[in-house]
């Protein structure tokens, strides 16, 4: 894909999914594709460029956990030491689980700490200590360790860790260790936001045909580690990118991390969940088998911006996208599907859908209420199957409807024949959504994972 066809589909696809802005770039054989369209901020008029600062959003989980790994590389953190190592204070619940929780596990998501969880905070240097206080008073889900379950809290738990282990802030650290000695057009202060290109989001709602300004900014800045604060231009994530292709090896040739600490952060750490599209994780990166190779990589939102990395490590090869619109997931789907065929070889993910034969199951067993930091799901049987309704805890819901982000609706759960494993009709762009039931006791299980893991209760 040269840079005439990039910018060809960028701009169809903006169109398409009514996305206001957005850039793109392409590594392949040491070169990169880049592209630029649109509008940064509709109330202004201005055009996106190449350098214009969109969100990373969860992207930036990638960036804190290679800065948690400068401090394995010189000593400071160990992986497989607990939190409170750290962190001595570090109690969730009742204390019990959360004093098993490792390092490793805030970066693999397997620490059972909340998925979501938005405190109205406002940023300052504590910010994140208090962040840490503030899930004292959550359960933890699941025995830490046990399984996967995408943990916002858990990295926001490693940035504490970073301030602890460093004495900087996390974003002191970040911009010492990772942003400043890559170069990268990259930053957490909107003092030097305002004063370049930066893009702010946009929300198309259902149904509608154009797109409105977001009335905020960026979400809770508590959340600065796991993605509320980053913000970066499209050759920023590639920069990024080829410093862990390279080993940890910056362009100008500064290590920022050892080569061990890129391969581990790459390799497989755990299996995700059936039917992802990522079905393993490393630390901080998400992984795709493929016969091509693997894919790895991360996406991200923040409100009214949609953004994606992968990397291709057998191939030397990376693609970053940057939206300024919540329907920029639909845009980034299109685009990474065409890119990684036509660039990399790599075939479309296809998602499970349900076989068409009738499976009769007792459904009995998996009714009930199901429970975890960030809301609560119901489990009933309507109408000879399984629906699962989920209630979002109430700070999570007021966040999710200023970002016009609806909640999941009650779906009705389609057996696979496959014990515990369950396909939830969901909406438009994943109309089936895996759901699976683990951890049986008695029968039934204790956990249930959908979007989110939530606990039996």
């Amino acid at each position: 894909m040269d840079q005439t066809r990039l910018q060809q589909r960028l701009d169809e696809l903006c169109e398409t999914y009514v996305v206001p802005g957005a850039t793109a770039a392409v590594l392949r054989d040491g070169v990169v594709t880049s592209a630029a369209s649109g509008i940064a901020n509709l109330s202004t008029g201005l055009p996106v460029r190449q350098d214009t600062l969109f969100a990373a959003g969860s992207i930036t989980k990638v960036f804190t956990c290679s800065l948690l790994m400068t401090c394995v590389d010189e000593g400071l953190v160990g992986l497989d030491d607990h939190v409170t190592a750290y962190l001595p204070d570090f109690r969730v619940g009742d204390g019990d689980r959360s004093s098993r929780i490792t390092v490793r596990m805030l970066l693999n998501h397997t620490c059972g700490l909340a998925a979501n969880f938005m405190p109205a905070q406002r940023k300052g240097p504590h910010v994140l200590t208090e962040f840490v206080r503030l899930i004292e008073a959550h359960s933890v889900v699941g025995e830490p360790g046990g399984h996967w379950s995408y943990s916002n809290a858990g990295t926001v738990t490693a940035g504490a860790v970073i301030e602890a282990a460093t004495g900087r802030t996390w974003d002191e650290a970040l911009e010492e260790r990772i942003l400043r000695p890559l170069g990268l057009n990259a930053t957490t202060d909107t003092d030097r936001m305002i004063l370049q290109s930066t893009a702010v989001g946009h929300e198309v709602d259902p149904g509608a045909t154009s797109a409105q300004r977001s009335d905020l900014f960026q979400i809770a800045p508590g959340m600065a580690p796991a993605g509320s604060t980053l913000f970066c231009d499209v050759h920023a994530l590639i920069a990024f990118a080829r410093m862990h292709l390279a080993g940890g090896v910056a362009a100008d040739g500064r290590r920022v991390l050892s080569r061990e600490a890129t391969e581990l952060m790459r390799a497989r750490s755990v299996d995700t969940m059936w039917g992802f599209e990522q079905a393993e994780f490393g630390l901080g990166w998400h992984r795709r088998p493929t016969p091509a190779g693997p894919v790895v990589g991360h996406g991200g939102g923040n409100i009214g911006q949609i953004s994606l990395l992968e990397t291709l490590p057998d191939q030397q090869g990376a693609l970053a996208v940057l939206t300024n619109g919540n329907q920029g997931a639909l845009l980034v789907e299109a685009l990474k599907t065409e890119v990684l065929q036509e660039c990399f070889g790599v075939a479309p993910f296809v998602r499970p859908t349900p076989s068409g034969e009738q499976v009769e199951i007792d459904l009995e067993p998996f009714t009930g209420r199901y429970e975890a930091p960030h809301g609560t799901a119901t489990v009933r049987v309507v109408d000879g199957h399984l629906q699962a309704e989920i209630e979002d805890e109430e700070m999570l819901a007021r966040w999710y409807r200023t970002m016009r982000h609806p909640s999941p609706p009650a779906a009705k759960l389609i057996p696979t024949g496959e014990p515990g494993r369950f396909l939830a009709e969901y909406g438009p762009l994943f109309p089936y959504v895996p759901a699976e039931f683990r951890e049986y006791e008695n029968g039934s299980p204790t956990l249930f994972r959908y979007i989110a893991s939530y606990e039996r209760v």
